[in-house]
């Protein structure tokens, strides 16, 4: 599940996909100080990559 979609559940939830989901889900939590990499909106979104590099994505280009 996306950050977007994750945003208002409660903190049990969250352990329990931290769990199932690895590192991807122990990240931080977006902010509104966080920009889209493509369009500089708020980032909703956020994409791990197997390098370790990650691309923040509004929701706009998420969807896309």
């Amino acid at each position: 599940m996306t950050a977007f979609w994750t945003r208002d559940r409660d903190t049990n939830a969250e352990s329990e996909d931290a769990t199932a989901a690895g590192a991807r889900a122990r990240s931080r939590r977006l902010t509104a100080v966080d920009r889209c990499d493509r369009c500089g909106a708020q980032a909703y979104v956020r994409v791990l990559l197997p390098s370790r590099l990650e691309l923040l994505f509004c929701a706009h280009h998420n969807r896309q």
